[in-house]
């Protein structure tokens, strides 16, 4: 990885390129954070906890996965104005809606 520059960052709504640098930043820190509790949970409700506390966390953090993984294709979808937004992520010449 490399060190981002504010020269090269767009400005935001709330203020410049120094704005826009501190507001990646903690984005990416809270997404790691919430990613390692989610995944510590589903690995403590498999193998540590038992009975009702084990489903209930174990349901907690599917459901918090699935979010994770609707928020990522719905704004995946907004971003690439796409009512199929899993075309972002394939070659070019294979952007074309499916045929049905």
């Amino acid at each position: 990885m490399r060190n981002l520059s504010p020269d090269v960052l767009p400005s935001s709504a709330f203020g410049g390129p120094r704005t826009t640098k501190p507001m990646i930043h903690v984005t990416w820190h809270l997404i790691t954070i919430a990613f390692l509790a989610v995944g510590s949970a589903l690995l403590l409700s498999g193998s540590v906890l038992h009975g009702d506390s084990a489903r209930g966390i174990g349901m907690f953090a599917a459901g918090a996965s699935t979010g994770f993984a609707a928020i990522a294709t719905g704004l995946t979808a907004a971003y690439t104005k796409s009512p199929y937004p899993w075309s972002a992520t394939l070659a070019p010449h294979c952007s074309s809606p499916p045929r049905r």
